[in-house]
């Protein structure tokens, strides 16, 4: 019997294995793992310690060269793994598809391969962010950037599962929180407008004036009628266009009928006046609501800065979070 060190398949932590038994448990995770795993594993072989990138679990000799040359040819496409973007140089798509098809291959053939998915993610992550993603089409059913955006994100999320440590599941969770932070700084600028979500003072109605062109002819024409009627009759002028025993009472009623239209075009007038003024103060007061929002909005942006803050904001103006 020999005491073997190794490292826990689920949780990464230094353990002595017993290569005697057939089993054993991890004294951190208490995951049960197969000895004879545990102790012929590569449990984490970097392509390059720089990039941090992992072969994956495995001693299939077919898996280790699709994944060395899925890395391989990932960089070649022109992505650069360690600041997470594209090089001096366009994407090479077909390189690009080569390295996700083969990443793709090896998370079919093992699906706990934590290398396979992360290649496979960082294939797509990469171009993502860079607007390059028209063959992603080529091997994927997708329909818009929403479902590739899904597709992402639910990769993220097996490979958190079978990451080597804590620091592999950290990074995928960094990952995750970009995509959708990003998602919903895509979403805001629909809404630069703010008019749904400013509480907007109500206009009233323009009340117009009532015939204002003819209203103040008509009811001055038939007023001065009823004076001019009214004076022949008191002051016997005997005017030839004026029937003979026109009643002074009708001059009066003709002066009241007058007075009454007159006075009916002025109340218009001065509710129209009014009303104008009442439309042109709600106007100033809503464009002042409105630079209230938008300086809200601005800082809103501005001061968001972790993923919890960004869902706050898509519940705030209505986002559809994911």
């Amino acid at each position: 019997m020999a005491m073997v060190a190794a490292k826990c398949t689920m949780c990464g932590s230094s353990i002595k294995v017993d290569d005697s038994k057939e089993k054993g448990v991890c004294e951190h995770c208490g995951t049960e793992f197969i000895t004879e795993k545990v102790i012929n594993v590569t449990n984490i072989t970097n392509v390059d310690k720089s990039t941090n990138i992992y072969y994956g679990e495995t001693t299939d000799a077919k898996i280790k060269k699709d994944l060395e040359k899925a890395y391989k040819t990932l960089e070649l496409s022109g992505c650069d793994l360690i600041n997470l973007t594209l090089g001096d140089n366009n994407l090479d798509e077909e390189l690009c598809q080569n390295a996700y098809t083969l990443a793709k291959g090896v998370t079919k053939k093992d699906p706990t391969n934590y290398g396979g998915w992360k290649c496979m993610i960082l294939a797509t992550y990469i171009p993502y962010f860079a607007g390059e993603l028209e063959w992603i089409y080529n091997v994927e059913k997708f329909e818009s950037y929403k479902d590739i955006l899904a597709k992402l994100l639910k990769d993220i999320a097996t490979a958190k599962k079978v990451a080597p440590n804590a620091e592999e599941k950290k990074y995928m969770d960094t990952l995750s929180d970009n995509l959708k932070i990003n998602h919903y700084q895509n979403q805001l600028p629909a809404y630069k407008d703010l008019k749904e979500f400013v509480n907007y003072v109500e206009k009233p109605q323009l009340k117009e004036v009532l015939l204002s062109k003819v209203l103040p002819w008509v009811g001055g024409w038939i007023a001065l009628m009823g004076l001019v009627l009214l004076f022949n009759n008191l002051l016997d002028l005997k005017l030839s266009f004026i029937p003979e025993g026109t009643p002074t009472v009708m001059a009066i009623m003709l002066i009241l009928v007058g007075a009454v239209i007159i006075g009916i075009f002025l109340y218009k007038f001065i509710a129209a006046k009014r009303s104008e003024k009442q439309i042109k103060d709600a106007d100033d007061e809503n464009k002042k609501r409105y630079a209230d929002k938008k300086a809200e909005y601005d800082n809103d942006i501005a001061s968001a800065k972790t993923l919890k803050d960004w869902e706050a904001l898509a519940d705030k103006y209505k986002i559809e979070k994911i």
